[in-house]
């Protein structure tokens, strides 16, 4: 139960943190890769239906119960799609579902009872050719490739476990502002005989 690996449709990129792991808020000492995609509801339906044969499988297995997932504590890993309107706010992205995939960075070996250190995600250009973990920013598009798995340790859920990543279109991640030139502002020494050289030379 939850050892197979699914492809996910092509999804657009939400955010993403598969190059450096982000920081568990609850806790401090615990990191994770992770990757949201948006996908049109009747899409995600594709990811989905993998999710609930393995919450089906880990009810047959009596390693969680029907009771458990009724709860509205248990926890899935997509949910309706958000965008910002003009004003920045938050609102429905109406027929859209988001979908959440994590890699760990360390998984406790039950043999030594230590954690192991994972690598991140195996990622593929298009063609597939393997190549090195690239940053993604929003709207890039790519496809996952996503193992499903139940937990019962210290809260109930499903979760996708990141695997691979396949890149269709790529869109540099952006560092949140842009920088424009100041008219009559401080220009670098460097810079200012630069000028005055091009200006002599003309």
């Amino acid at each position: 139960m939850g050892k197979q690996t699914f492809p996910s449709p092509i999804g657009e990129v939400a955010w993403a943190n598969v190059v450096e792991p982000k920081q568990n808020m609850f806790n401090a000492t615990d990191y994770n890769w992770d990757i949201a995609l948006v996908f049109p509801d009747h899409v995600a339906q594709k990811v989905i239906e993998k999710v609930m044969e393995e919450v089906d499988a880990a009810v047959k297995s009596n390693m969680i119960t029907e009771a458990d997932v009724a709860k509205p504590t248990f926890k899935l890993p997509y949910q309706p799609s958000l965008k910002k309107d003009e004003n920045g706010n938050k609102v429905p992205n109406e027929g859209h579902t988001t979908i959440k995939f994590k890699r760990k960075t360390k998984v406790l070996n039950r043999r030594t009872n230590e954690y192991d250190a994972k690598e991140p995600a195996t990622f593929f250009d298009a063609t597939p050719t393997k190549i090195a973990p690239v940053d993604l920013g929003f709207g890039s598009k790519v496809k996952v490739f996503f193992r499903p798995y139940c937990y019962n340790k210290g809260s109930q859920g499903i979760a996708l476990s990141l695997e691979a990543i396949q890149i269709q279109e790529l869109v540099q991640k952006a560092n949140g502002f842009e920088i424009e030139s100041l008219e009559g502002g401080y220009v670098a020494e460097q810079a200012a005989d630069d000028a005055l050289l091009a200006a002599l030379n003309d």
